[in-house]
C-alpha cells in the first residue's frame, strides 16, 4: 500500500497581483463595447476611446476592430506608440483583412525592418488613403505612396 500523507495540501500560490498597467478600467471596457457595438464603428478614433500610450487598451481596440461589424475602414491611430513594439504584427494582421482603405499612423517611428513589412502589407491591402508623416517616412515615402496608389486601382470607394 502507498504511504498516507496527512498533511493537507497546501493551496498553489495565488499569481501575483497584475500591475496597474495591466488593467483596464471597467469605464473604458464599456466605451469599447459601446463603440464597437453601435453599429457605427465605421471610422475610428483611438483618441475618443482609450489612452493610445496603454498597449493593453489599443491590444482590445485592435483586436476587437480585426472583429468589428461593420467593419472599421477609417482608422485614426496617430500616437498609438505601442504599434512600434509588440503591438505591430497585430497592426498588420488588421490591414491585411482589407477592410481598412484610409489609415493614419501620424508620426509613430517603426524600424526599417518593420517599414518593410508594412509597405508590403499595405501592396496586398485596400488601403487608398495614408496620412504617414513625411519626415518619419523618410526613405519609405515613395514606395508607401506607390503601394496607395496602385491599391486605388483595385476598388471603387473613391470612384
Amino acid at each position: 500500500a502507498a504511504p498516507v500523507d496527512d498533511e493537507p495540501e497546501s493551496p498553489l500560490p495565488s499569481p501575483p497581483p497584475q500591475p496597474a498597467s495591466d488593467i483596464i478600467p471597467a469605464s473604458v471596457l464599456r466605451r469599447i463595447e459601446a463603440f464597437f457595438g453601435s453599429g457605427e464603428s465605421r471610422v475610428l478614433h483611438l483618441d475618443h476611446l482609450i489612452k493610445k500610450l496603454d498597449g493593453n487598451q489599443l491590444r482590445l481596440v485592435l483586436e476587437r476592430a480585426m472583429r468589428a461589424q461593420p467593419p472599421v475602414q477609417v482608422a485614426f491611430l496617430q500616437g498609438a506608440v505601442p504599434l512600434q513594439g509588440a503591438l505591430f504584427p497585430t497592426l498588420l494582421r488588421w490591414v491585411e483583412m482589407r477592410h481598412l482603405w484610409a489609415l493614419n499612423l501620424g508620426e509613430i517611428n517603426f524600424s526599417a525592418q518593420q517599414m518593410g513589412a508594412l509597405e508590403r502589407t499595405l501592396c496586398a491591402s485596400n488601403v487608398s488613403h495614408l496620412f504617414y508623416e513625411c519626415t518619419v517616412a523618410g526613405e519609405w515615402k515613395e514606395n508607401l505612396k506607390e503601394a496607395i496608389r496602385s491599391n486605388r486601382d483595385k476598388h471603387t470607394v473613391h470612384s
